[in-house]
């Protein structure tokens, strides 16, 4: 569990660690998790895009530069061909489509997708991810064998 893995770093004298930022939109009790494991750690808990609207945040992201991959879909209107894919600005107008027919959040927080950041313009390095697909009917997952900074 994440606590478990903080707790050593926070607690040691030296640990640059002062604060956990929160990627939550809209969840709240992924917000409210978060918050309360902070402040069991005591540091300050800190969620930034809370309530962005979803379309101009994930617009914001592309246009920034993150390279966004779709490591999870289990939604109707998201099949297979989705997992492993880079969200361009071309993707998300798919995806945009799809999401408008299917009734489901474009920044899929209601779980509709789950995704993980491979670069930005945060990042020095990018993430070079390697896997396969594991279909479970409608839905499935990118499961990752490697992942290497180039």
């Amino acid at each position: 569990e994440l606590e478990q893995i903080l707790q050593p770093i926070i607690s040691n004298s030296d640990s640059p660690i002062d604060a956990i930022v929160c990627g939550a939109l809209a969840s709240e009790y992924q917000r409210r998790r978060i918050e309360r494991m902070s402040h069991r750690l005591g540091v300050i808990s800190f969620t930034p895009i809370w309530h962005n609207k979803p379309r101009e945040h994930m617009k914001d992201l592309i246009d920034c530069g993150f390279e966004i991959m779709i490591v999870s879909v289990s939604s109707d209107g998201l099949n297979e061909e989705w997992l492993g894919r880079i969200i361009d600005a071309h993707l998300f107008a798919r995806l945009e489509s799809i999401a408008s027919e299917y009734r489901f959040s474009i920044d899929g927080e209601g779980g509709e997708y789950e995704t993980v950041v491979i670069a930005g313009p945060h990042m020095s390095k990018r993430i070079e991810i390697s896997g396969k697909t594991h279909w479970q009917g409608s839905r499935g997952e990118f499961l990752i064998d490697s992942a290497i900074l180039v």
